[in-house]
């Protein structure tokens, strides 16, 4: 009997794989937020000092709620286990919208 309790109680390869994954795409999702966060901080700050103009400050704060908003679904379905072709779009764009906020950040 305790053979197979034994054996319940270990993780199997693929529950240890989809938690990797799982570990590799939260981090992903973490490491966009942070980077739309510090690109806002810059962004804000060039603003304020006139450097951008209102309606690339305007472009910038749409493409960060986009990304946040993106973010949020995605942190859903992969806490739902939920990852399909729609989470792959998502993220793909959150890449474009962060690469579009680095633009403002940096100009």
């Amino acid at each position: 009997m305790s053979k197979y309790l034994k054996e319940d109680s270990r993780e199997h390869h693929y529950e240890k794989e989809m938690h990797e994954n799982h570990m590799k795409e939260l981090n992903r999702i973490n490491t966009f937020r942070q980077f739309a966060n510090e690109y806002k901080s810059a962004i804000e700050i060039k603003y304020t000092a006139d450097i951008l103009s209102h309606d690339d400050f305007g472009n910038a704060m749409h493409y960060y709620a986009e990304i946040i908003k993106m973010t949020n679904a995605c942190l859903i379905m992969l806490e739902n286990k939920m990852i399909s072709k729609d989470y792959e779009k998502f993220i793909v764009l959150v890449g474009n919208y962060s690469c579009r906020l680095e633009h403002f950040a940096k100009d």
